[in-house]
């Protein structure tokens, strides 16, 4: 029988599923194992959005960055971490899997690791993003990421920078110093 035989495919098919459910399974007890007594580390389906006066935001970054070396530098360098942005959805993601490999920590600390991360080394589609989503990655307060969200609503969508940049009364410099952020498809 070759590869692309329908026999070939139908044998190997279920011992991939069969293996690939016993992997999220695992991956999930571990992370209910791991997860402080009462708590169950959990996917937070939007960042959670706090506006700052870049001195808070400064001093937060300065404390967000030694949990993350703390909890992230155990078993890798930063660099190879923050090597590849993501969006919030996939930090979210990829935090909670390596906590769930063993480091010992809290729900509030993996917040704290995932939204460094988001922010710092993070990605947004703009076109699709959300409000909470778009500040937590580009650091707009929630007023200008909730403009973004209508005037994108009224206009369609962002074709490149200076389509965004047209948005009334928004924080431009922060879209400025950080292009590499933001996703138009």
């Amino acid at each position: 029988m070759t590869p692309h035989s329908g026999w070939y495919r139908a044998s190997i098919r279920p011992d991939w599923m069969v293996a690939a459910a016993a992997v999220i399974l695992a991956v999930s007890v571990v992370a209910n194992a791991s997860a402080p007594l009462g708590q169950v580390a959990k996917r937070t389906p939007e960042p959670p959005v706090k506006d700052m006066t870049a001195a808070e935001e400064e001093a937060w970054a300065t404390a967000a960055e030694e949990t993350t070396i703390a909890l992230c530098g155990q078993c890798h360098p930063i660099q190879e971490i923050t090597r590849t942005r993501l969006t919030w959805s996939e930090w979210s993601d990829s935090v909670l899997t390596m906590g769930a490999l063993g480091v010992p920590t809290t729900e509030a600390r993996l917040t704290t690791v995932k939204l460094y991360l988001t922010r710092y080394y993070g990605a947004v589609y703009i076109n699709t993003a959300t409000a909470a989503e778009i500040s937590a990655v580009l650091g707009l307060s929630s007023k200008d990421a909730a403009a973004i969200v209508e005037y994108r609503k009224a206009n369609g969508r962002f074709a490149n920078a200076e389509a965004l940049a047209k948005v009334a009364g928004i924080d431009k410099s922060r879209i400025e110093e950080q292009p590499e952020a933001i996703r138009f498809d």
